[in-house]
């Protein structure tokens, strides 16, 4: 046996107000070390804009870790997730991508029905699709890329933690 390289992967983990922890996995595009580096830049940043929890910790091979962590005011959950559906290449599959502690700006509405439904136009939900697209910075399933960006929802995660 032996093992096989797989490709540069990056992780984010993000923590919500109450220090619940969550981490996204990302398999990255890139030649090299420079090029994954950068695309993973283009994750965390994209990150920020869609989700309001906040960044604790990242890697892309090596984990850097927040010693002094401000965790987010208000009522910011991880437990609370925004999941969308989209159409991997080839028309045939489709995939799921999760954002914990969505802002609010994901939504249709700030409140009411609409404040479940995804808006799939929203500036900050194209560019995180975007990620998971042939030009993107990673890939979505098993090294395959996102061609449409079908449809959206706020789902709650069980969580045992509080």
């Amino acid at each position: 046996m032996a093992l096989v390289n797989q490709g540069y992967w990056g992780w984010v983990t993000l923590a919500d107000t109450g220090g619940q922890r969550t981490t996204l996995h990302y398999q990255l595009r890139g030649a090299d070390e420079i090029g994954a580096a950068s695309n993973m830049t283009a994750i965390r940043a994209a990150l920020t804009n869609i989700s309001d929890s906040v960044e604790i910790a990242y890697g892309l091979g090596y984990r850097y870790e927040e010693d002094s962590i401000a965790y987010p005011a208000g009522n910011v959950q991880n437990e609370n997730k925004l999941s969308c559906t989209v159409t991997l290449a080839g028309g045939a599959k489709r995939a799921n991508f999760k954002v914990p502690a969505p802002k609010v700006g994901c939504f249709v509405a700030a409140s009411g029905p609409g404040n479940n439904e995804c808006n799939v136009a929203a500036g900050i939900v194209t560019a995180y699709y975007a990620l998971f697209t042939l030009a993107g910075a990673c890939f979505i399933s098993d090294g395959e890329d996102a061609t449409v960006l079908e449809s959206g929802k706020r789902i709650h995660a069980k969580s045992n933690k509080g």
